[in-house]
């Protein structure tokens, strides 16, 4: 699955930047190299790297590390990156950091207790001692709760690199929240449509599972890490009930 979204992935974030600062903020309060964890097409990990940090990002799609990878090797901060296909749950990578970052709810894509489990653990161990751990969550807040009702929404419309001349690619979302379960099904649709008006359209179902304060701070606890802050924006605003997101940052005990 996310070897077909690779290249409609970097199209929606690649010049998403809200997160940046707080990660830039930690990078420079950390005493060594950072992981940038399912790192996707480098959105994260790049900009970092060409800050002045040592940064190795780690994904388990080849195509959105190929992506990645072509950016790197245009950027001048290319040999203070690493990119790595590893799975969260298993990787063993042979180093330790001093910041790992799971950014923009990269973390929920693992639907099960025992792999949040297994993730944290690998994480853990692969940072140094006071290490910090940034994960950044959705917020299931009421508001965003409701709006898990099945509703179909263009969320974004913009130009479309194709092969010959650019194309329009529409992105349609349509989300269902089930709260016993804790799993938004996703349901992805893509319109792509070329300069003689064919349309083409692929759609992707997609499941990541949302947790609440309480029980992300009990998994941190049980998985070797010691909360340190808690922020409910990019701003680095606290908490509440309402906030777009749940950022808990976390050291290594």
């Amino acid at each position: 699955m996310y070897d077909r979204l690779a290249q409609f992935y970097e199209w929606e974030h690649r010049s998403y930047q809200e997160d940046i600062p707080l990660y830039l903020s930690y990078a420079g309060a950390s005493a060594g190299p950072i992981l940038d964890v399912a790192c996707g097409t480098g959105r994260v990990t790049l900009p970092l790297a060409e800050a002045g940090y040592s940064v190795t990002g780690v994904d388990s799609s080849p195509k959105m590390l190929s992506i990645a990878r072509t950016r790197a090797m245009k950027s001048p901060a290319r040999s203070r990156l690493q990119l790595l296909e590893a799975d969260l749950r298993t990787m063993d990578l042979g180093e330790r950091f001093g910041l790992a970052i799971v950014a923009l709810s990269s973390f929920q894509h693992l639907l099960t207790i025992q792999d949040q489990r297994q993730a944290l653990g690998r994480l853990a161990a692969h940072l140094q001692r006071e290490g910090r751990l940034v994960l950044d969550l959705t917020n299931p807040s009421p508001e965003w709760m409701a709006a898990g009702d099945s509703a179909l929404v263009c969320q974004r419309t913009a130009p479309f690199p194709g092969p010959d001349s650019p194309e329009t690619l529409s992105k349609f979302v349509a989300r269902t929240s089930n709260f016993d379960t804790q799993i938004d099904e996703h349901l992805l649709i893509y319109d792509l449509v070329g300069s003689e008006g064919v349309l083409r359209r692929m759609t992707v179902e997609m499941e990541l599972r949302f947790l609440f304060r309480f029980e992300a701070e009990l998994l941190l606890e049980a998985t070797g890490f010691r909360l340190r802050d808690l922020y409910g924006d990019y701003n680095l605003d606290g908490y509440h009930a309402s906030s777009p997101r749940l950022i808990l940052v976390a050291e290594k005990r």
